[in-house]
């Protein structure tokens, strides 16, 4: 179906702030509810405190006064593909539930329950379309897949030893990690159904990888109501398959970086875990304690890890210390992650990161509770080389009068995030990247008409992160009273972007937070183009080259560009740093065919750059890291 919808994005306003040694600058948006608190129970770990305000240079879309944007999404379908009475998806970040296979293929996985509390028919919802029907159609499946009470599914498929499209979730009866496997994908011929019984872990974000495809990647969390796990309550673990799950080599290991005296605990769903051959890269997304990426190159053997957010804390203890930055005994507000995440790697292994922002207080030392800020918006992104995160959307101004029209707390459900979060992304044929999130609508209140509610959006790059376009509201055509949650990208696209969402009509939850009568809640496939305009101006028309690469990547004197044209012709030439300001231009003229072209980059600071080949027909971006 065509959907043809306008948006308003207004201009954002910065407030300055001091400094804090050692912190990250993240930038927030103020709106006139931003300064009101409510208390969070920490059930886990530690905290971090808010930092004074983000200086960091817009890099988004910022207009000036007010712009209206015309956004035509060509054939956006939408197809209910299953329905839940239990709507808790995740915690925080969302975990990889689609997978895109390459002969145009789809599966959809989902936590399923057609009862209601305490959901014992709880379990693993599963379509598949095989390029012509899903084997489910509306209502979708009747049944789990597996045979006793488990959630948190998380998808992929082993490509050789014991080759099979598999689900690991978790079993909270036994605390154990649970695995089902079928050697067809489609074929609904599922074995194994058993726990791991290595793996007492919950919440978990496996991927494979590998020489052959055979690796499996799993993060996990210890039981947070157990004992402590090598000094840690909630412990982030990780653990490896090299035989496709039918054993496991690394067994709930500790990563570099995060044992006992770096943190006080970790916290189910607040990572997220990519693969790609031989790279795995997990990022931890957490409140009072720094958050970061760990990065391995040898399939899980060795790890390096980086900070994208420093909170000005180290080790956080929420019953023990209050949020004091400076010693002045008074507690701070900081600025941190909302815990919900995601982490994409792209063609060239680099790692980007998305997560929602969210504000934090903690002013008592006792109670196991500290305080967040409902009404905190901003999505943001961090790649490798960036020195810190740059928001890339917040709240749009759907009625363009100006202002953000919250008028209490009480209309936002309790989803104890960012009023833009649960990021998603996925990686484009050519390098590009589309994020996918949930965003508050100051435009449309729940059925009840009591709370407001929280819709699709996405935001994408074409130049591998350099710059995003203006945000974008995506729904099934006439659909006003949705509200859009957990969205899921199948990490990788073609011409299409696909994904799944769940959908009700009340905002909030049954699970938890608000606590809201059972509902059935829809879970809707959708597939769209890329081919949208964008904020500035650009279409996606990167075709202009068969193959593109940089070598050797990182670099410290000099890369070269290998680049596989489809015209001869003049070209423009172009370096971007990662604010996206111009650092080198010129033109060449090349060959059709395979062209080589060495740029000097000995004068460039470290970081992360963008090599932009332009032309007439298109243009093609590749990214690189200065060392």
């Amino acid at each position: 179906m065509l959907m043809k919808k306008s948006f308003i994005f207004f201009s954002l306003t910065f407030l300055g702030a001091p400094l804090i040694a050692q912190t990250t600058k993240l930038q927030v948006r103020r709106n006139a509810l931003s300064g009101v608190a409510s208390k969070m129970t920490n059930y886990k770990y530690t905290g971090e405190e808010i930092l004074p305000l983000l200086i960091t240079q817009p890099k988004p879309y910022v207009a000036a006064g007010y712009e209206t944007y015309e956004k035509v999404v060509n054939q956006v379908m939408v197809t209910k593909i299953g329905m839940t009475r239990y709507d808790l998806q995740t915690n925080y970040s969302v975990a990889n539930r689609i997978k895109f296979y390459p002969d145009k293929t789809v599966t959809c996985v989902w936590t399923m329950s057609k009862q209601d509390t305490p959901w014992q028919d709880r379990g693993t919802g599963y379509n598949y379309w095989d390029g012509t029907s899903w084997a489910f159609p509306d209502p979708g499946p009747a049944n789990r897949i597996e045979s006793v009470r488990i959630g948190w599914p998380s998808l992929d498929f082993v490509e050789t030893v014991n080759k099979k499209e598999f689900v690991i979730s978790h079993n909270a009866a036994t605390v154990k990690l649970h695995i089902i496997g079928q050697a067809n994908k489609g074929s609904m011929a599922w074995t194994g159904d058993t726990d791991i019984n290595s793996l007492s872990t919950l919440w978990p974000r496996c991927k494979t990888g590998g020489p052959d495809g055979s690796t499996i990647h799993c993060i996990s969390t210890t039981d947070p109501a157990g004992s402590p796990y090598q000094g840690i309550v909630a412990a982030n673990v990780y653990s490896r398959s090299l035989d496709g799950g039918a054993t496991w080599d690394q067994v709930m290991t500790i990563l570099p970086g995060m044992d006992s005296t770096q943190t006080d605990g970790g916290g189910g769903d607040t990572y997220a875990i990519d693969v790609r051959g031989n790279t795995v890269v997990a990022a931890f997304f957490n409140t009072f304690e720094p958050s970061y990426i760990l990065k391995s190159t040898d399939n899980g053997n060795t790890w390096t890890k980086t900070v994208f957010v420093n909170t000005g804390f180290g080790k956080y203890k929420v019953d023990g210390q209050i949020s004091d930055l400076n010693n002045d005994n008074i507690p701070d507000t900081i600025t941190s992650t909302d815990q919900s995440g995601a982490v994409l790697l792209d063609q060239n292994n680099v790692a980007h990161v998305f997560f929602g922002v969210m504000r934090y207080l903690d002013d008592v030392d006792t109670g196991g509770t500290y305080s967040y800020f409902p009404a905190t918006s901003g999505l943001f992104h961090w790649a490798e080389g960036m020195a810190q995160p740059e928001l890339i959307a917040d709240l749009v101004d759907e009625n363009a009068n100006g202002t953000i029209d919250i008028t209490s707390v009480n209309e936002i459900a309790q989803f104890f995030t960012s009023l833009t979060s649960h990021p998603t992304a996925t990686l484009g044929p050519n390098g590009e990247i589309a994020v996918a999130y949930s965003g508050l609508d100051e435009s449309r209140l729940s059925a009840s008409g009591t709370q407001l509610l929280r819709r699709l959006y996405f935001v994408k790059s074409l130049d591998g992160g350099v710059t995003w376009s203006e945000p974008v509201q995506v729904a099934e055509d006439g659909d006003d009273y949705g509200e859009y949650m957990f969205a899921t990208l199948a990490p990788n696209s073609d011409e299409n972007i696909r994904l799944w969402v769940q959908r009700d009509y009340e905002s909030g939850l049954t699970v938890r937070g608000d606590q809201d009568p059972p509902s059935d809640n829809d879970i809707l496939y959708l597939q769209l183009t890329w081919d949208f305009e964008d904020a500035i101006g650009l279409k996606n028309n990167q075709s202009i080259a068969h193959t593109a690469r940089i070598y050797p990547n990182p670099a410290s004197q000099q890369i070269f560009l290998s680049v596989d044209l489809k015209k001869a012709g003049m070209y423009g030439l172009f370096i971007f740093n990662s604010l996206g300001s111009q650092v080198y231009a010129t033109n060449v003229s090349l060959s059709q065919g395979v062209n080589s072209i060495n740029l000097p980059i000995e004068n460039l600071s470290p970081g992360l750059y963008h090599v932009v080949l332009s032309h007439e027909h298109g243009r093609l971006s590749v990214p690189f890291i200065k060392k």
